[in-house]
């Protein structure tokens, strides 16, 4: 696995470490990436099925909705 990433953002090219993956399988119905940002902080992003994230997002935050 390549631990390195370059993404092309309107702010311009950024380069992020992948600090691990957890890919996509038929049970979680997500797939998962930790990355370290140039800034040195760390972000987990998720992807996956609305119903399945939905799930685990803190009920009554006022992103909810939008999210």
């Amino acid at each position: 696995m390549d631990n390195n990433m370059v993404c092309e953002t309107w702010d311009g090219v950024k380069k992020y470490k992948l600090l691990n993956l957890l890919e996509f399988d038929s049970t979680r119905k997500r797939m998962t990436v930790v990355i370290r940002t140039p800034q040195n902080k760390v972000l987990v992003i998720c992807k996956g099925a609305d119903s399945i994230i939905e799930k685990r997002l803190k009920q009554g935050e006022k992103n909810l909705k939008r999210t």
